[in-house]
């Protein structure tokens, strides 16, 4: 047993995909930016890193920051909130400097893509049961990314939508023991 209380076999890897923040008709509502995750009845989910894609003329407007929400069971507010301001906030965190990518392959992409990855010196677990972890945590039971003021991210022009804003969660799926 690890010690939060997670097994030590995982029981499957899984990449999970946001939505396209700069494209608010893949969004629950056109006015609803909110991405939700919870695991499901009887699995932990242990989110390892992050991988962000977006379009190289993509901006974050004033009021645009994205905030990576964590809420425990029964409280409809969040416990925990991480916030990144900038698209700089995002890359301070990443790995490595981000690398270009030209799309010339008859995508809908006109513009290079930025990518990087961020990993999580302490990965976030997100849990079916409810309570403590065995190192006296509260156990998040979902997480929800959203822009701040439900705006899709445009380009810097401020009314062209940005290509593409979207997001890769790295996965380890656990029995919620």
């Amino acid at each position: 047993m690890q010690s939060n209380g997670l097994p030590v076999e995982v029981l499957k890897y899984d990449s999970i995909y946001t939505h396209d923040y700069a494209d608010n008709t893949t969004w629950p509502s056109t006015a609803d930016s909110r991405w939700t995750l919870e695991p499901a009845v009887g699995e932990a989910i242990k989110l390892t890193s992050v991988e962000v894609k977006l379009s190289e003329h993509a901006v974050m407007h004033s009021g645009g920051a994205t905030l990576v929400e964590y809420f425990v069971a029964g409280v409809d507010t969040p416990v925990y909130v991480v916030t990144y301001n900038s698209i700089i906030d995002w890359i301070k965190r990443a790995d490595e400097l981000p690398s270009k990518v030209d799309i010339n392959n008859g995508l809908d992409i006109t513009a290079p893509l930025i990518m990087f990855r961020i990993t999580f010196p302490r990965p976030a677990v997100l849990w079916s049961s409810t309570g403590q972890d065995l190192e006296g945590n509260m156990k998040f039971n979902k997480m929800v990314v959203r822009i701040e003021d439900d705006q899709p991210y445009k380009q810097a022009d401020g009314t062209t939508p940005a290509e593409l804003v979207i997001a890769k969660y790295n996965a380890e799926i656990y029995e919620d023991i």
